[in-house]
């Protein structure tokens, strides 16, 4: 009868698993489990409109990532090589956006947010939050998304270049010292050239 040989499985380690990121200033900590029979570990990063590229070759479970931009999403992948090279799948991957730490206590939410609308622009007015340092004003234009267009260590905030006839809603949110940020507040929207409306608006001069 003819003998029938199995060849060995070149399959490489276990996928690795727990991947974790956690972001800090202008730098991203990547942690991952153990995974039996690993020499080493690769690790992965892609964003920023980059591709993906190999960043480290490590025999520990955790790696620095540093001196990238701060405000910038980054995503990770780990795969795990045991001693003769074999590599493993990719892991799951983990997504972090570097930033200044975040220190202290959000302070409460604005209030009383007004709209006026005058010609191209829009004048906005809001009672202050207790320990706020500054505020950060978002804009959405029509059906889109809220965005940041200015901060403001006032209260008052005037957005410029606004196309006559368009709806605009705005919101404000209020930021501690150490950069801890309150929800947002309640939607005021106005037209160029008509009247805001929303909690706490006032008729323009006329």
């Amino acid at each position: 009868a003819p003998c029938v040989v199995t060849a060995a499985s070149s399959d490489g380690p276990d996928p690795v698993g727990g991947l974790a990121c956690r972001a800090k200033d202008g730098k991203v900590d990547v942690t991952w489990d153990a995974v039996p029979g690993a020499a080493l570990y690769r690790v992965f990063r892609s964003g920023d409109g980059a591709v993906q590229l190999q960043i480290a070759e490590t025999a520990s479970r955790v790696h620095a990532d540093l001196a990238l931009v701060n405000g910038v999403s980054y995503q990770y992948d780990v795969v795990a090589v045991d001693a003769r090279g074999r590599a493993s799948e990719s892991s799951a991957g983990c997504t972090a956006t570097p930033g200044p730490r975040v220190t202290g206590t959000a302070p409460p939410p604005v209030s009383n947010l007004a709209c006026r609308g005058k010609n191209d622009k829009a004048d906005l007015t809001w009672s202050g939050a207790a320990g706020a340092a500054l505020y950060r004003v978002y804009r959405a234009e029509g059906t889109g998304a809220p965005t940041p267009v200015g901060e403001t260590t006032g209260t008052v905030f005037a957005s410029f270049g606004l196309a006559l006839g368009t709806p605009y809603a705005f919101s404000v949110e209020s930021v501690g010292p150490g950069g801890a940020v309150s929800a947002r507040s309640s939607v005021c929207s106005v037209t160029p050239g008509g009247r805001g409306t929303g909690a706490g608006n006032k008729a323009p001069r006329i």
